[in-house]
């Protein structure tokens, strides 16, 4: 599978389309039968890293990971 590359244009950040794209894409995943996603995201990006939390990604502990983070999740939705 290819990677996914999600950039939203600054005027476009924060008004829920980085998490509408996340959801599409976890459902689409799901339907598919993939059981979970792994990201990377540079570490100094604390506005995507808040948004990727309260979409349920936790962070997957790397040796060494330099100026990233990686983050990971199952693709079904989680439970509220």
């Amino acid at each position: 599978m290819e990677p996914l590359h999600i950039d939203l244009l600054h005027g476009h950040q924060r008004a829920g389309h980085g998490r509408a794209l996340m959801t599409a894409f976890l459902h689409a995943l799901a339907a598919k039968g993939v059981p979970a996603v792994q990201l990377s995201m540079l570490t100094v990006n604390t506005r995507a890293r808040a948004c990727y939390d309260r979409l349920g990604f936790h962070e997957i502990p790397v040796p060494d990971p330099r100026p990233v983070t990686y983050l990971g999740r199952s693709t079904e939705p989680p439970v509220t």
